[in-house]
């Protein structure tokens, strides 16, 4: 029963909740997983004075995560596009093939694509920040940057 229905849908719309679902998933993990260091490891006063140490544990926590985050962002961005594709096909419908309200709806159309492109946008330069954020935590000296060595002034 189930099975029939779903094929008797179009692929673009099971395209669209398949992505929409699995980016659901995907944040959800990352939320526990987030909640779970949060809970353990959170120190308000670590983090008002900027230790070095807090610091490099919720560095190591991003770095295990950022895959997560990663696959979340590129997912979300492509499930909007997905979206798009049956919501055209919904307001072609409801405009009678063109025929009436084209406005209104090519102005939802077109809302929905700007949206789509500023949530691509925002995805790269996310993905490109947190790129450079792990290149400068494990490819730079942040360690000792005094002769007195172990100051860990680059975490700060």
């Amino acid at each position: 029963m189930v099975l029939s229905y779903l094929l008797s849908m179009d692929f673009s719309c099971l395209l669209a909740i398949l992505l929409i679902v699995v980016r659901d998933i995907v944040d959800a993990i990352l939320s526990a997983r987030q909640l779970k260091f949060r809970s353990s490891s959170f120190s308000f006063a670590d983090m008002k004075n900027f230790s070095p140490g807090y610091i490099q544990d919720r560095f190591e926590t991003w770095s295990n995560n950022r895959s997560f985050v990663d696959f979340s962002l590129m997912i979300n961005a492509i499930a909007l596009f997905a979206f798009f594709v049956p919501l055209l096909q919904v307001s072609w419908i409801l405009s009678d093939g063109g025929k009436r309200r084209i406005s209104s709806l090519a102005v939802v159309c077109v809302l929905v694509l700007t949206g789509a492109i500023c949530e691509l946008i925002v995805s790269l330069i996310l993905l490109g920040i947190h790129g450079t954020e792990t290149w400068i935590g494990n490819d730079f000296n942040l360690e000792d940057w005094t002769d007195d060595g172990g100051d860990m002034i680059g975490w700060r």
